[in-house]
């Protein structure tokens, strides 16, 4: 699994090329290109490393021009899940009273939806 400061970053992507003065073409090539460079670095670490994609991408992240975002994700939920589904522990760095805003897709969706 990629977090998602990683399979994400099209937005972040897309608000730098249009303050460049990017067109829309070239905006998405770049989008495409940077998130499958930068999945496929994180991968290719977590792989060789043997270490989750999580803490390869977390390791990565200053390099792939990402800052402080490896700590203020919300990719633990479906970490705990997959670990739980393997029966093995989780080690969430997230205190157990922290609330963090998550929607789902159909719900963003609905939302959007007239």
């Amino acid at each position: 699994m990629v977090p998602d400061f990683i399979a994400n970053a099209g937005g972040v992507i897309c608000a730098a090329m249009e303050y460049q003065g990017a067109t829309r073409t070239v905006s998405f090539a770049t989008i495409e290109d940077e998130i499958r460079a930068n999945t496929r670095a994180v991968l290719e670490t977590a792989k060789t490393t043997r270490i989750p994609p999580r803490q390869a991408a977390g390791d990565l992240a200053p390099d792939l021009g990402v800052h402080g975002a490896e700590r203020r994700t919300s990719d633990y939920a479906p970490e705990m899940l997959h670990a739980a589904a393997q029966g093995r522990p989780y080690a969430c760095f997230v205190r157990e009273d922290t609330r963090i805003p998550f929607m789902a897709m159909p719900d963003a969706i609905r939302a959007s939806s007239p």
